[in-house]
Protein backbone atom coordinates (compact mmCIF):
# COMPACT_ATOMS: atom_id res chain seq x y z
CA UNK A 1 0.00 0.00 0.00
CA UNK A 2 1.48 3.26 -1.07
CA UNK A 3 0.48 6.61 1.14
CA UNK A 4 -1.58 9.59 -0.46
CA UNK A 5 -0.24 12.94 -0.17
CA UNK A 6 -4.05 12.90 1.71
CA UNK A 7 -2.33 10.47 3.99
CA UNK A 8 0.94 12.50 4.72
CA UNK A 9 -1.04 15.69 4.98
CA UNK A 10 -3.62 13.75 7.73
CA UNK A 11 -0.59 12.19 9.50
CA UNK A 12 1.87 15.01 9.76
CA UNK A 13 -0.66 17.30 10.57
CA UNK A 14 -1.67 15.31 13.47
CA UNK A 15 1.61 14.94 14.76
CA UNK A 16 1.71 18.41 15.00
CA UNK A 17 -1.68 18.83 16.70
CA UNK A 18 -0.95 15.80 19.10
CA UNK A 19 2.46 17.35 20.30
CA UNK A 20 0.85 20.94 21.05
CA UNK A 21 -1.76 18.94 23.01
CA UNK A 22 1.31 17.31 25.07
CA UNK A 23 3.33 20.37 25.16
CA UNK A 24 0.02 22.17 26.61
CA UNK A 25 -0.73 19.16 28.54
CA UNK A 26 2.53 19.46 30.37
CA UNK A 27 2.99 22.95 30.68
CA UNK A 28 -0.94 22.77 32.58
CA UNK A 29 0.46 20.14 35.08
CA UNK A 30 3.42 21.48 35.63
CA UNK A 31 1.26 24.68 37.36
CA UNK A 32 -0.42 21.78 39.55
CA UNK A 33 3.25 20.91 40.52
CA UNK A 34 4.12 24.42 41.84
CA UNK A 35 0.58 25.13 43.24
CA UNK A 36 -0.41 21.89 44.14
CA UNK A 37 -4.06 23.21 42.50
CA UNK A 38 -5.60 20.24 41.89
CA UNK A 39 -7.51 21.86 39.15
CA UNK A 40 -4.53 22.34 37.00
CA UNK A 41 -3.61 18.58 37.15
CA UNK A 42 -6.85 17.79 36.04
CA UNK A 43 -7.07 20.34 33.39
CA UNK A 44 -3.77 19.06 32.31
CA UNK A 45 -5.07 15.96 31.63
CA UNK A 46 -8.13 17.08 30.17
CA UNK A 47 -6.54 18.51 27.40
CA UNK A 48 -4.85 15.29 26.41
CA UNK A 49 -7.99 13.65 26.12
CA UNK A 50 -9.09 16.64 23.88
CA UNK A 51 -6.60 15.72 21.15
CA UNK A 52 -6.77 11.79 21.87
CA UNK A 53 -8.94 11.67 18.68
CA UNK A 54 -5.99 12.40 16.74
CA UNK A 55 -3.59 10.19 17.75
CA UNK A 56 -4.33 7.41 15.86
CA UNK A 57 -4.14 9.28 13.32
CA UNK A 58 -0.38 10.62 14.34
CA UNK A 59 0.45 6.72 15.48
CA UNK A 60 -0.78 5.03 12.24
CA UNK A 61 0.92 7.61 10.07
CA UNK A 62 4.30 6.84 11.86
CA UNK A 63 3.24 3.16 11.68
CA UNK A 64 2.70 3.23 8.27
CA UNK A 65 6.18 5.15 6.90
CA UNK A 66 7.99 1.91 8.37
CA UNK A 67 5.35 -0.99 7.14
CA UNK A 68 4.80 -0.80 3.51
CA UNK A 69 1.87 1.75 3.94
CA UNK A 70 0.05 -0.19 6.24
CA UNK A 71 -2.05 1.56 8.55
CA UNK A 72 -2.33 0.65 12.61
CA UNK A 73 -5.51 -2.35 12.71
CA UNK A 74 -8.91 -0.39 13.20
CA UNK A 75 -9.89 -2.48 16.24
CA UNK A 76 -6.69 -0.64 17.51
CA UNK A 77 -7.35 3.18 15.99
CA UNK A 78 -10.69 3.41 17.87
CA UNK A 79 -9.42 1.69 21.00
CA UNK A 80 -6.58 5.00 21.39
CA UNK A 81 -8.75 7.49 19.61
CA UNK A 82 -12.00 6.90 21.89
CA UNK A 83 -11.55 4.84 24.96
CA UNK A 84 -9.99 7.58 27.30
CA UNK A 85 -12.70 9.97 26.36
CA UNK A 86 -14.70 9.38 29.82
CA UNK A 87 -11.95 10.06 31.49
CA UNK A 88 -11.66 13.76 30.36
CA UNK A 89 -15.19 14.60 30.43
CA UNK A 90 -14.88 13.48 34.05
CA UNK A 91 -11.80 15.27 34.35
CA UNK A 92 -13.09 18.87 32.85
CA UNK A 93 -17.20 18.24 34.71
CA UNK A 94 -14.80 18.70 38.03
CA UNK A 95 -13.07 21.20 36.66
CA UNK A 96 -16.06 23.14 35.91
CA UNK A 97 -17.90 23.11 38.52
CA UNK A 98 -15.12 23.43 40.86
CA UNK A 99 -14.92 27.04 39.73
CA UNK A 100 -18.07 27.32 38.26
CA UNK A 101 -21.09 25.57 39.66
CA UNK A 102 -20.37 24.27 42.96
CA UNK A 103 -23.43 23.77 44.47
CA UNK A 104 -24.42 21.72 41.06
CA UNK A 105 -21.11 19.66 41.60
CA UNK A 106 -22.62 16.25 42.50
CA UNK A 107 -25.43 16.40 40.03
CA UNK A 108 -23.30 17.70 36.79
CA UNK A 109 -20.36 15.18 37.90
CA UNK A 110 -22.85 12.49 38.28
CA UNK A 111 -24.69 12.88 35.22
CA UNK A 112 -21.52 12.89 33.35
CA UNK A 113 -19.71 10.05 35.50
CA UNK A 114 -23.67 8.02 34.07
CA UNK A 115 -22.72 8.74 30.42
CA UNK A 116 -19.15 8.00 30.52
CA UNK A 117 -20.12 4.31 31.83
CA UNK A 118 -22.49 3.70 29.36
CA UNK A 119 -20.39 4.84 26.43
CA UNK A 120 -17.33 3.14 27.63
CA UNK A 121 -19.18 -0.10 28.14
CA UNK A 122 -20.78 0.33 24.95
CA UNK A 123 -17.33 0.84 23.36
CA UNK A 124 -15.48 -2.16 24.51
CA UNK A 125 -18.50 -4.48 24.16
CA UNK A 126 -18.55 -3.67 20.32
CA UNK A 127 -14.60 -3.80 19.85
CA UNK A 128 -14.07 -7.01 21.74
CA UNK A 129 -17.21 -8.32 19.86
CA UNK A 130 -15.13 -7.64 16.54
CA UNK A 131 -18.25 -5.13 16.02
CA UNK A 132 -16.01 -2.61 14.49
CA UNK A 133 -18.13 -2.06 11.81
CA UNK A 134 -21.01 -0.08 13.91
CA UNK A 135 -18.06 2.11 15.06
CA UNK A 136 -16.29 3.19 12.01
CA UNK A 137 -13.59 2.27 8.96
CA UNK A 138 -10.56 3.50 8.07
CA UNK A 139 -10.19 5.95 5.34
CA UNK A 140 -6.57 5.39 3.87
CA UNK A 141 -4.13 4.94 6.38
CA UNK A 142 -4.68 7.59 8.65
CA UNK A 143 -8.11 8.93 8.81
CA UNK A 144 -11.44 6.73 10.02
CA UNK A 145 -15.41 7.76 9.08
CA UNK A 146 -17.54 7.26 12.01
CA UNK A 147 -20.63 4.86 12.66
CA UNK A 148 -23.42 4.70 14.22
CA UNK A 149 -23.20 4.86 17.72
CA UNK A 150 -19.99 6.65 18.00
CA UNK A 151 -21.66 9.68 15.83
CA UNK A 152 -23.93 9.97 18.08
CA UNK A 153 -22.02 9.45 21.14
CA UNK A 154 -18.76 11.94 20.12
CA UNK A 155 -21.87 14.59 18.55
CA UNK A 156 -23.16 14.53 22.19
CA UNK A 157 -19.72 14.85 23.36
CA UNK A 158 -18.91 18.12 21.37
CA UNK A 159 -22.47 19.78 22.71
CA UNK A 160 -21.56 19.11 26.28
CA UNK A 161 -17.52 20.51 25.14
CA UNK A 162 -19.14 23.43 23.69
CA UNK A 163 -21.87 24.70 26.16
CA UNK A 164 -19.83 24.01 29.25
CA UNK A 165 -16.43 25.98 27.43
CA UNK A 166 -18.66 28.75 26.49
CA UNK A 167 -20.15 29.25 30.19
CA UNK A 168 -16.81 28.86 31.33
CA UNK A 169 -15.23 32.19 29.30
CA UNK A 170 -18.25 34.19 29.81
CA UNK A 171 -17.73 33.78 33.49
CA UNK A 172 -14.17 34.09 33.40
CA UNK A 173 -14.91 37.64 31.66
CA UNK A 174 -17.40 38.94 34.46
CA UNK A 175 -15.02 40.42 36.12
CA UNK A 176 -12.79 43.65 36.36
CA UNK A 177 -9.59 42.00 35.94
CA UNK A 178 -8.05 42.58 32.19
CA UNK A 179 -6.25 39.40 32.50
CA UNK A 180 -9.17 37.47 33.43
CA UNK A 181 -10.78 39.17 30.81
CA UNK A 182 -8.59 38.37 28.17
CA UNK A 183 -8.07 34.43 29.23
CA UNK A 184 -12.32 34.41 29.16
CA UNK A 185 -11.93 35.59 25.58
CA UNK A 186 -9.69 32.92 24.39
CA UNK A 187 -11.22 30.33 26.14
CA UNK A 188 -14.32 31.41 23.76
CA UNK A 189 -12.46 31.09 20.89
CA UNK A 190 -10.51 28.15 21.47
CA UNK A 191 -13.31 26.37 22.44
CA UNK A 192 -15.65 27.19 19.99
CA UNK A 193 -13.01 26.62 16.94
CA UNK A 194 -12.21 22.91 18.63
CA UNK A 195 -15.91 22.20 18.12
CA UNK A 196 -15.83 23.39 14.82
CA UNK A 197 -12.75 21.63 13.72
CA UNK A 198 -13.74 18.45 15.37
CA UNK A 199 -17.34 18.22 13.60
CA UNK A 200 -15.85 19.07 10.59
CA UNK A 201 -12.58 16.80 10.75
CA UNK A 202 -14.97 14.24 11.71
CA UNK A 203 -17.99 14.12 9.09
CA UNK A 204 -17.13 16.17 6.29
CA UNK A 205 -14.47 13.91 3.69
CA UNK A 206 -12.31 16.59 2.13
CA UNK A 207 -9.77 17.33 -0.53
CA UNK A 208 -5.75 18.09 0.65
CA UNK A 209 -6.45 21.99 0.42
CA UNK A 210 -9.65 22.36 2.78
CA UNK A 211 -7.95 19.19 5.14
CA UNK A 212 -4.66 21.55 5.45
CA UNK A 213 -7.02 24.41 6.74
CA UNK A 214 -9.11 22.34 8.92
CA UNK A 215 -6.44 21.00 10.68
CA UNK A 216 -4.67 24.58 10.90
CA UNK A 217 -7.96 25.50 12.58
CA UNK A 218 -7.30 22.82 15.05
CA UNK A 219 -3.91 23.65 15.57
CA UNK A 220 -5.18 27.43 16.52
CA UNK A 221 -7.74 26.06 18.97
CA UNK A 222 -4.82 24.29 20.63
CA UNK A 223 -2.79 27.05 21.11
CA UNK A 224 -5.79 29.62 22.19
CA UNK A 225 -7.65 27.15 24.71
CA UNK A 226 -3.43 26.24 26.33
CA UNK A 227 -3.36 30.28 26.39
CA UNK A 228 -6.26 31.01 27.66
CA UNK A 229 -5.49 28.94 30.77
CA UNK A 230 -2.76 29.86 31.37
CA UNK A 231 -1.94 33.42 29.00
CA UNK A 232 1.75 33.17 28.65
CA UNK A 233 3.63 37.11 29.54
CA UNK A 234 4.64 37.12 26.27
CA UNK A 235 1.31 36.69 24.36
CA UNK A 236 -0.21 39.15 27.18
CA UNK A 237 1.62 42.08 26.28
CA UNK A 238 1.52 40.89 22.32
CA UNK A 239 -2.14 41.53 22.92
CA UNK A 240 -2.49 44.35 24.81
CA UNK A 241 -0.23 46.13 22.15
CA UNK A 242 -2.52 45.42 19.52
CA UNK A 243 -5.71 46.66 21.87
Amino acid sequence: MILSTFDFISGIMSNIILIIGILASISIISKYIMTKKRDFLLLGITVIVLVEPWMPSAISFIHALFNYGEPIPVFLYIFIGNAFIPVGLIMWAIVFTDLILVEKQKIIVSFVVIFSIIFEIHLLLLLFTNNTHFLGSLVGATDIEYHYFLEISLAIVLVYIFITGITFGIETMRTDDPDLKLKGKLMIAGFSTFVLFASIDAIITFNEIILILIRLLGIFSAFALYSGFLLPKWLKKLLRRVQ
